[in-house]
C-alpha cells in the first residue's frame, strides 16, 4: 500500500514541485491543502503516513496545525516535516512535535525528499 503525504502549503509552485517528486518513483500518495484549517481538517479525516507542514498559512497558522494535530489523539503521531521560510523556529516547532524543520531557501528538493523518506522508513 502507498504512503500517504498531506501536504499543507499555500504557495502552490512548491506543492506541485513537492507532489511531482514525491509521486514519481516514489509512489507516494498525495493529498494536498493550500490553508492551515483545511490542512487540520485533512489530517483528521485523512490520518496520512506523513505531513509538510508550511508555517505561514491563511486561515490557520501552521504553529496552530501543528499543536492541533499533536494534542489530538487520532493524529498525535503523524510524523511532521515543518518546511518553513522562518529561520529562528527550530526549537519552537521541535518543543511543539515536529520530527524536522527544514529552511526553504537552505534545501533542495533531495534533501527535502531525503528527511521525509527517513520519517516514513
Amino acid at each position: 500500500m502507498h504512503k500517504k503525504i498531506l501536504i499543507i502549503e499555500d504557495e502552490q509552485t512548491i506543492t506541485k514541485a513537492l507532489a511531482t517528486e514525491l509521486t514519481e518513483g516514489n509512489g507516494f500518495k498525495i493529498e494536498t491543502a493550500s490553508d492551515g484549517q483545511q490542512g487540520w481538517e485533512k489530517a483528521k479525516e485523512l490520518k496520512p503516513d506523513l505531513i509538510v507542514l508550511d508555517l505561514i498559512l491563511p486561515k490557520l497558522d501552521g504553529f496552530s496545525v501543528l499543536q492541533k494535530i499533536k494534542s489530538n489523539e487520532e493524529t498525535k503521531n503523524i510524523p511532521i516535516v515543518v518546511l518553513t521560510n522562518l529561520s529562528d523556529v527550530h526549537d519552537k516547532v521541535r518543543q511543539l512535535g515536529a520530527e524536522e524543520c527544514l529552511i526553504k531557501s537552505d534545501s533542495t528538493m533531495d534533501d527535502i525528499k531525503t528527511k521525509i523518506k527517513n520519517q516514513l522508513s
